[in-house]
């Protein structure tokens, strides 16, 4: 029937329309939260990278120093399982235990302080009423 074109032919060969089937409809996906990347301390817990100057270098992959790994560590640039392994062959950054900060001295000590290194309180001066 395809190939009679005309109206007359379509009757003699008993053509039907083909019922149109309607177009699949997808259901709506609910948005899903962005994944955020998992910070990796390339030190490991509570260590940090005390050389950052220092160039780390493992087999197939460029030198990097040390404190630029450590950032790309905390900004989740690292995938997890290369993360646990770096730690034990981070020789070259002298990883170290994060401690509290040491104040630093302002003069020599067993000196008297100098009137400068005296503190100040910012605290209101009350004075009695007489």
């Amino acid at each position: 029937c395809a190939l009679l074109p005309s109206a007359l032919e379509l009757v003699v060969c008993e053509c039907q329309p083909v019922p149109l089937t309607p177009a699949p409809v997808i259901p709506p996906v609910a948005p899903m939260a962005p994944v955020l990347p998992k910070e990796c301390s390339v030190c490991g817990f509570d260590k940090e990278v005390t050389q950052p100057d220092a160039i780390f270098e493992f087999p197939g992959q460029p030198p990097v120093a040390c404190g630029i790994l450590e950032v790309a560590g905390k900004a989740g640039l690292i995938p997890a399982d290369g993360c646990a392994s770096l730690p034990a062959i981070l020789i070259a950054c002298e990883c170290q235990a994060v401690g509290p900060v040491a104040p630093t001295l302002l003069y020599e000590p067993g000196t008297p302080a100098p009137a400068s290194a005296t503190l100040s309180s910012f605290a209101p001066v009350i004075t009695p009423e007489t």
